[in-house]
């Protein structure tokens, strides 16, 4: 067996423990064991699809979060706006052309509805760690929302992913 494949059966296919000699469960094993509701964070700060450009910027800036969840007035999350989309729409006309047409758009829209993703990643309560973790990498996303018939109700980032993973590896 290479090194390789050593280090890849003791974190991810489960290993022998030598002193009692029982094997571990796997990886994905213990990341589906642990759900949803054991790592979202429940105090979010979120935007309104009404608020305006200039109080958004003041959101980031103040709180310093990279991503805020776009809420309506009934709670539902409607879209997702980031760092990096404010920072384009900020500075859209040092952005490369092929940006301009999506961003003249929204640079357009003076409120969080306009300039919104309005496709945010979520998974709902009965999901666990392994579902958040490989929809985190499919999607190249930093944070993924908890919704509960459409209604926010948490938010999961990478750092949380990678801290609840650290601990069952143990």
């Amino acid at each position: 067996m290479s090194k390789m494949n050593k280090i890849k059966g003791k974190f991810f296919t489960g290993s022998n423990n030598s002193k009692t000699g029982e094997d571990k469960p796997s990886m994905s094993n213990r990341c589906q064991r642990i759900g949803i509701n054991d790592i979202i964070k429940k105090d979010i700060v979120t935007l309104s699809e009404g608020d305006l450009i200039e109080d958004i910027i003041n959101v980031f800036t103040k709180h310093r979060f990279h991503t805020y969840p776009v809420i309506n007035d009934k709670g539902n999350l409607t879209g997702v706006i980031t760092q990096n989309l404010i920072l384009k729409i900020i500075l859209l006309d040092i952005m490369p052309q092929t940006d301009h047409t999506d961003l003249a758009v929204k640079s357009l829209s003076n409120d969080a509805k306009g300039i919104m993703d309005p496709h945010p990643v979520t998974v709902n309560l009965d999901s666990n760690l392994c579902d958040v973790a490989k929809l985190m990498v499919k999607h190249n996303v930093n944070q993924v929302f908890a919704v509960d018939n459409g209604r926010l109700v948490g938010i999961v980032s990478k750092l949380d992913v990678i801290n609840e993973i650290s601990k069952i590896r143990g």
